[in-house]
């Protein structure tokens, strides 16, 4: 397995002052331009920082499972609120979204972080900066990895929560990828004439805009599987399209 790159005196100062909450981003943004830090320290605190994120989750979970079927709030006391903004500031000097580290990838942790949609606000920064969907990190890639979880937990949702905020990364992967699903019949799309919505004519690069979307799952005889997840349109309610 190739590691890639590896913790360092510099990423770990560097990650020390990403995990202060609320984050002082001008005071980060000082440190790196001070040090001089290069692409493989921020990279690695990146990493590092979006891993953590991934971590904290395992603490809260026996209380949220209490409330599992609520709308997904933002949790600001957990440094996991912070990804989209401390991602967007290291993209800007340097972080890159395919680095491999420990065998793993910062897209590939970022799509577990549960608080709210920050992972798929965050996921959508990557993919905007390079990152690279079929990127193969110790035999995984992030889209067949991301699909897979879609559909094994779409009737095994232990933590809804946690469901919700896989479907909104796979709404920001479509997105870029524009039908990738690879074991299902392709996403079915309405358009403007057949659900007589408000709003232009839906195309699947509209859910980068993935806040503006919720689904909705039922059960449906002789589709293989016996299940649709049902995309809609929060400012009209409208179907716009279906797995």
């Amino acid at each position: 397995m190739n590691v890639g790159i590896h913790k360092s005196v510099e990423s770990e100062e560097l990650l020390s002052h990403l995990l202060i909450i609320p984050p002082d981003l001008s005071a980060i943004e000082s440190l790196i331009r001070n040090k001089q830090y290069d692409s493989d320290v921020v990279s690695r605190a990146g990493y590092d920082f979006a891993d953590h994120c991934f971590e904290e989750d395992r603490y809260y979970e026996e209380e949220y499972q209490k409330h599992q079927y609520e709308e997904p709030l933002l949790d600001m006391s957990k440094n996991s609120a912070y990804l989209p903004q401390i991602t967007e500031l290291l993209l800007k000097f340097g972080l890159d979204p395919n680095a491999n580290c420990d065998g793993e990838n910062i897209m590939s942790v970022t799509k577990d972080v549960v608080n709210e949609y920050v992972a798929a606000d965050t996921l959508a920064l990557l993919l905007e900066h390079g990152g690279k969907i079929n990127l193969d990190v110790d035999g995984f890639e992030l889209a067949g990895d991301l699909d897979f979880d879609v559909m094994f937990d779409a009737f095994n949702q232990r933590d809804r929560r946690a469901y919700d905020s896989l479907i909104h990364c796979w709404f920001v992967l479509l997105a870029h990828t524009n039908n990738m699903i690879q074991n299902k019949d392709a996403v079915t799309v309405f358009s403007k004439q057949r659900c007589d919505c408000e709003l232009e004519n839906f195309k699947i690069s509209d859910l980068k805009q993935h806040r503006n979307y919720y689904f909705g799952i039922s059960n449906v005889s002789g589709r293989g599987e016996n299940w649709s997840l049902h995309i809609f349109d929060k400012r009209t309610r409208w179907k716009v399209a279906r797995l």
